[in-house]
């Protein structure tokens, strides 16, 4: 056997021995540079920019042909940059563990070291400009002022690029956003503004909220071309419309990695995914536990534009919908129809002047912005004031579009209500009332909603089975109701019980008057009034409780009407009082010693809240029907924080 150098010298020979030599030397020079190769990396990196977000994310700003792009540290575009510098200088790629050492310590030198920087997609606000950011390779932005626009080669802002974002045209000055009619089947004039004002405000960077836009039609009426056209013009992805998401981290996922959320071939929306569009359009934050760890969490918290499209009206919740403008698009016949590779390529040569006439009307909303005044402020606000500012360069008549936005907001209400099951079958039930002011528990409306309902047919899934649950659903269509002419409030609850109530109170007085009823108002010859022989001979309705215990909530079932029940006002001002003494009933602490002024001092106890009549708030006292206004009444001292006798009543510092 060989026991040493020199019996290996003695077998092999010399050449066998100087080989074995220089080979272990080669091994001991590869490993020696594989230990260093993270150190080399880190050295390359330090021709980029490191910084990080706000919310703590390292990101690196580079320097590739000609121009900056940015790129998170742990985005496969920062990696490649570094593999390409250092096989540039080392001839060799460099292993998993380097890669991973360094970016490491690129990571903690960007968070700690680094200084800070917003990162925007696709669009921004900046300085009281406006970026839009065109996704080519050149790394080009569009800047928007109040003086105009220009393209510019160099960003002052930063902006990051996903997976799926295409390049937008650079836009041609001396088009008009009127070149857009071509490619977009819209109802008629109003809805082609309605549909400029939400692209005009989609390329709003910085808005605090944004509008959803619904379209709905029939089969064949291009609602999924038209979608792909919005899209195009401000945010276009290889994935233009997509299915609905399958959870909020889903969508979440889709919002930080585009500007427009479009969603294609809805047929209905989960209650889940109505209250998700609503947060992302007008501001609410999604939270996602970050993969591999039970801690943290990946926090998104932004306003992003929102386009919806099916056969059915899917924006159905009142919530959602006052977000919302709805578009109906008209059948397209035949004659009309284009093949789609024609269509695309007309598209595509005209869409670089629509994107700079659209530019040219956000530079236009930016220079007009300040002196808009809205006669009326509608949901969304925001968006109706950015919209008008802009009708100048959109070449249509002043208020326009205020005009349509309105009559849209009009039809969504009709619209929500149509959708509600409780707002439909609460409007029936109280027109069967004869449309009286009514107060009631909960408990109660929902048995009177279900026997209303009926019993032949199944109950709508949204139907609510518990008095919570009608709750919500009144909350929610309350805008809607109101605006149909009818109040929902929410008093305190009833006492004795502790059970919930709500005042539903016609706003409109469609009723007639009693100070217009021959029978209670007409005066004799000599102008004398009748009413002692109205309470006298006629039968009139009177109030009674709901369990006939004067204590328990009150509702209106008519009113006895003499004068010695009414406060001592003109006769016409007594009728129109007693007419609305129920209008609002709320609860107040029972036995609530008052004193009226023409009483003598006579202490008189609270039995309830009657509301307002005219402007003038009214109490109703134990032993009688009578409402005394709140104004003529001194308190003496019940509670903490309540006035003393004989100081100017406050009501808003009263607690009852």
């Amino acid at each position: 056997g060989v026991n040493g150098p020199d019996d290996l010298l003695a077998a092999e020979g010399p050449e066998f021995v100087l080989s074995l030599i220089s080979e272990a030397q080669d091994k001991e020079e590869r490993s020696g540079r594989n230990k260093n190769q993270a150190t080399v990396l880190i050295e390359l990196a330090e021709s980029a920019e490191l910084f990080h977000t706000p919310e703590g994310e390292a990101y690196a700003s580079i320097k590739a042909n000609g121009h900056s792009e940015v790129w998170p540290l742990k985005s496969k575009g920062f990696k490649d940059y570094l593999m390409r510098l250092f096989y540039r200088q080392e001839k060799s790629a460099p292993n998993a563990q380097a890669m991973q050492d360094a970016l490491g310590v690129l990571n903690g030198k960007a968070r700690y070291d680094g200084p800070t920087y917003e990162v925007h997609t696709r669009l921004c606000e900046h300085e009281g400009a406006i970026y839009l950011d065109l996704c080519d390779e050149q790394w080009r932005v569009v800047r928007i002022t109040s003086e105009g626009w220009d393209v510019l080669n160099d960003s002052p802002v930063k902006f990051r690029r996903t997976r799926g974002m295409l390049a937008l045209p650079v836009p041609i000055r001396g088009g008009s956003v009127h070149e857009l009619k071509e490619f977009v089947n819209v109802k008629d004039e109003d809805d082609f503004i309605l549909l400029l004002g939400w692209l005009i405000a989609a390329l709003r960077g910085g808005a605090r909220n944004f509008p959803i836009l619904d379209i709905t039609g029939e089969q064949g009426s291009a609602k999924t071309t038209t979608s792909r056209v919005c899209r195009a013009l401000i945010d276009p992805n290889k994935a233009a419309v997509r299915s609905a998401p399958r959870d909020e981290q889903d969508l979440s996922i889709a919002a930080n990695n585009g500007w427009i959320i479009a969603l294609d071939n809805l047929s209905s929306l989960q209650q889940w995914k109505s209250d998700a569009l609503c947060r992302l359009s007008t501001g609410g934050g999604f939270a996602t536990r970050e993969l591999y760890s039970n801690d943290d969490e990946t926090i998104f918290d932004a306003t992003r534009p929102i386009l919806l499209n099916g056969i059915e009206d899917v924006a159905t919740r009142p919530d959602l919908l006052d977000r919302t403008v709805i578009l109906q698009l008209p059948e397209i016949t035949e004659e009309r129809r284009l093949k789609e590779k024609d269509f695309w390529e007309r598209f595509e040569t005209t869409r670089p002047q629509i994107l700079g006439a659209l530019l040219d009307c956000v530079a236009c909303a930016l220079k007009n912005l300040s002196s808009v005044k809205l006669e009326r402020s509608p949901r969304m606000a925001d968006f109706a004031q950015w919209a008008t500012a802009a009708e100048p360069a959109m070449n249509v008549e002043p208020s326009s579009f205020i005009n349509a936005y309105l009559q849209n907001r009009s039809a969504a209400n009709e619209w929500a209500l149509e959708a509600s099951p409780v707002a439909m079958t609460l409007l029936s039930l109280m027109g069967k009332r004869g449309g009286w002011t009514w107060t009631v528990t909960l408990k109660q409306l929902l048995t009177e909603l279900n026997n209303e309902l009926g019993d032949g047919g199944k109950k709508p899934d949204d139907w609510p089975k518990s008095e919570r649950g009608l709750a919500g659903a009144l909350t929610r269509c309350a805008p809607n109701l109101r605006k149909a002419g009818w109040s929902i409030t929410d008093p305190k609850r009833e006492a004795g019980t502790g059970r919930s109530r709500r005042i539903i109170t016609r706003l409109e007085n469609t009723r007639k008057s009693p100070s217009q009823s021959p029978q209670s108002s007409q005066a004799n010859e000599n102008g004398h009034d009748n009413r002692e022989d109205v309470c006298e001979d006629q039968e009139q309705p009177s109030l009674v409780s709901s369990q006939g215990n004067p204590n328990e909530t009150a509702v209106w079932e008519g009113y006895k009407v003499c004068e010695d029940e009414i406060p001592s006002h003109s006769e016409d001002e007594a009728f129109a009082e007693v007419s609305a003494f129920f209008s609002k009933v709320a609860e107040v602490r029972l036995g609530a010693a008052i004193w009226h002024n023409s009483s003598g001092d006579q202490p008189i106890v609270i039995v309830g809240d009657l509301g307002e009549v005219g402007g003038r708030r009214y109490v109703e006292i134990e032993g009688s029907t009578a409402g005394i206004p709140f104004d003529e009444v001194e308190y003496e001292t019940i509670a903490a924080g309540v006035p003393q006798r004989g100081q100017a009543i406050d009501e808003d510092t009263i607690t009852f």
